[in-house]
């Protein structure tokens, strides 16, 4: 028991926590994904799963590919929906 709990710790991430080289390396696509992410979620006050905002972007932003990963691109597209969800929808809700 105890070891899971320090493993679902080790697992757990600041969603601000940019420090990561890959932020560095692919910062042209990381600032696509997290404008279009940020901007549904401004626009429609609600997120969509990440498979969802991967085939928007595979058929709109289909360059994003030619430097990206798959797993990069994906890992992405999660923290943009973490970070927007968070600012947009849950922190007004507290308020």
């Amino acid at each position: 028991m105890v070891i899971l709990f320090i493993i679902i710790i080790y697992k757990m991430t600041d969603i601000y926590d940019f420090r990561d080289e890959v932020f560095k390396t692919y910062k042209l696509e990381w600032d696509k994904i997290f404008k279009g992410v940020w901007s549904y979620v401004e626009f429609k006050h609600k997120s969509l799963p990440t498979p969802d905002f991967y085939k928007l972007f595979k058929k709109h932003l289909p360059c994003l590919w030619n430097r990206c990963s798959d797993t990069i691109i994906y890992d992405f597209i999660f923290r943009a929906s973490q970070i927007s969800y968070h600012e947009l929808v849950y922190l007004p809700s507290k308020s």
